[in-house]
């Protein structure tokens, strides 16, 4: 399981694109983590490698997907600079 289309590109783009959604989307990959294993694990992985503790750095703007985008950085997003430069 990938998180964008474009994550199917090869194992590189799969973990900048997982982070990317990560940092981005975080709402949304909490939602499709519950339904995939994979997805689960990636999750757990970056929660623990890269944030440790899960951080919010942006929200993710409009509704939920109905399907897989193909590039995580050409989706809607508010960044929360004002949060994560308090922290």
């Amino acid at each position: 399981d990938y998180v964008t289309g474009y994550a199917k590109s090869n194992c590189f783009e799969d973990l900048a694109e997982s982070v990317t959604y990560y940092i981005v989307h975080q709402d949304d990959f909490r939602t499709r983590a519950k339904k995939s294993r994979i997805l689960a694990k990636k999750l757990e992985w970056i929660e623990t490698y890269v944030f440790p503790g899960g951080r919010v750095i942006a929200k993710q703007e409009g509704p939920e997907f109905t399907k897989i985008p193909w590039d995580a950085t050409k989706l809607a997003y508010a960044w929360k600079a004002d949060e994560v430069a308090a922290r």
